[in-house]
């Protein structure tokens, strides 16, 4: 099974309506191993949060995110195995540490990132990193 990284961009339009949440709702059925780092919990987590202190979703989805957000993920990798290598990536890149660790993931996973950050894309091709814009 070949397997893709998930970058929160992503994974938080399966729990929230956005610009294209239908096309990554459809990763959810593919025959890809999902893998992310573990921080793609609480930025998921906090995406979802947000949209609730807005009022964009039923406070509710707040009680059942715990559960569901690591749901989907095959692999959730500790952000100590991810730490250096996004370091170095950061550093060359100019980009935030905690968006580095994804690509630090797909790296030493040698995966294709999954991102719907433009930013985060460029980044990754420019580190020689396998990416797709959903």
């Amino acid at each position: 099974m070949a397997g893709i990284v998930i970058d929160a961009s992503v994974a938080a339009k399966w729990f929230l309506e956005e610009d294209r949440s239908r096309a990554a709702r459809r990763l959810l059925g593919g025959n890809d191993e999902l893998i992310a780092p573990s921080s793609v919990i609480f930025e998921v987590y906090h995406a979802i949060w947000e949209a609730a202190r807005v009022g964009l979703v039923d406070a509710a989805s707040l009680e059942h995110a715990p559960s569901l957000v690591p749901a989907p993920f095959a692999r959730l990798v500790p952000m100590e195995h991810l730490f250096a290598e996004a370091t170095e990536l950061s550093r060359m890149l100019r980009q935030p540490i905690y968006d580095c660790v994804y690509l630090a993931l797909a790296r030493q996973e040698d995966m294709e990132v999954v991102t719907a950050d433009r930013t985060m894309a460029r980044s990754a091709r420019k580190a020689r990193i396998k990416a797709r814009l959903l």
